[in-house]
């Protein structure tokens, strides 16, 4: 049955998660959640899909750059797009919940999320780990 949700503005609903300590706690961690994805509904699994591709398609562009297949302006506007896409999205965001302080790590994150998002895709979807101890 359809469910309406809404998504409450306020630093008082934020639930903090638990960090790990050790290196491997936090893969496993990371590994658990992306392994979630084969129980999702299957419009949520097209829409990953095709996130997975998206990123997917920025580290090749990388690959392709590197090894002197593709002209380096291709990834740059793909980079330039995306960032200036989300960071719009997080900026909205930010200014609902009334706080920017995160928002200078945002050229940090960018950088990192991406390789970040299709290895524990991939780790959660065909790779193992250890439940919690």
């Amino acid at each position: 049955h359809i469910r309406k949700m809404n998504f409450m503005f306020t630093k008082d609903s934020a639930v903090p998660s638990i960090e790990h300590k050790d290196f491997h706690g936090q893969i496993n961690l990371e590994t658990r959640r992306a392994s979630k994805w084969l129980l999702y509904p299957t419009p949520v699994k097209v829409i990953s899909a095709f996130v997975f591709i998206y990123y997917l398609s920025f580290l090749s562009a990388l690959i392709l750059v590197i090894i002197r297949k593709q002209d380096p302006l291709f990834l740059v506007l793909m980079i330039i797009l995306k960032s200036l896409a989300e960071y719009q999205l997080i900026l909205h965001f930010c200014h609902k919940i009334k706080s920017f302080k995160y928002l200078s790590f945002f050229p940090i994150a960018e950088l990192i999320y991406l390789p970040y998002f299709v290895f524990f895709a991939l780790k959660g979807t065909f790779g193992t780990y250890q439940w919690k101890k």
